[in-house]
């Protein structure tokens, strides 16, 4: 819905936080945001954006000074909109929400395209579902706000503003045998440390996609993998091993 939310050629800032429990998340074990969206009732096509995952405390916004930004999506263009639309952002890197954080700030950072000529004005959209609190800060000061005490009052602004955690990234490692993968985190080459035969293996993404699949020897090359979280399988004697890694 159209929120009369303004916009300006600015940085801009829109968030709303998140209790994990409320919403059935394990905080004993980390979990991963993969991917995000922004509902826009209004763009130029002359924008970014840029989701900003924080961990923050119960007396937000006063304690932002001291969140933890725990990490970034990449940066993409605004579309155009002339009409409340969904933009979906798929982070090139999970973000890793690390175990007994409980509340979360998901900010979404407005800036200027270097790549496009047009204006670099977005306003933001909402809905009559997203009820809890929504919070601003750019046009008109750089301290965030609930949008119903902005010097231009909107109560009901009602932000889209979501994140997915994907629950496959928690699938753990099955590993009934001596066998590791280092280093891990890797950028390039994944060792394999065993004293088992192993001959064939697959790489999967964190969505169930097979990436790569091939004979097995003492390295494997995972220099064309984007950055991100991967499963490293093979089987042995009918077993099945599974770990999990990291490309930088």
């Amino acid at each position: 819905m159209d929120t009369l939310m303004f916009t300006c050629v600015e940085e801009e800032f829109w968030a709303r936080t998140y209790v994990l429990a409320d919403f059935g998340i394990d905080t004993n074990a980390d979990s991963y945001i993969d991917r995000g969206e922004i509902a826009f009732y209004l763009s130029y096509a002359g924008a970014t954006a840029r989701f900003n995952i924080y961990a923050i405390d119960e007396n937000f916004p006063d304690s932002f000074p001291s969140a933890t930004l725990l990490g970034s999506s990449q940066i993409e263009p605004i579309p155009y909109y002339n009409y409340p639309g969904i933009m979906q952002i798929y982070f090139d890197t999970p973000v890793t929400v690390p175990a007994h954080v409980e509340r979360i700030l998901v900010e979404v950072q407005k800036g200027d395209d270097p790549e496009s000529f047009f204006t670099p004005l977005a306003a933001m959209a909402g809905s009559e579902y997203e009820n809890d609190y929504s919070y601003y800060k750019g046009c008109h000061g750089n301290v965030y706000k609930v949008t119903g005490d902005l010097t231009l009052p909107r109560p009901n602004a009602n932000f889209v503003v979501n994140v997915y955690i994907d629950d496959k990234m928690g699938i753990p490692d099955l590993n009934p045998y001596s066998f590791s993968l280092y280093p891990n985190p890797s950028n390039d080459k994944l060792n394999i440390a065993t004293d088992l035969i192993l001959k064939n293996f697959k790489i999967y993404a964190i969505t169930g996609n097979i990436l790569m699949e091939g004979t097995l020897s003492e390295t494997v090359d995972i220099s064309s993998l984007n950055g991100g979280i991967y499963f490293f399988e093979s089987l042995v004697d009918g077993n099945l091993i599974r770990k999990k890694f990291i490309k930088i």
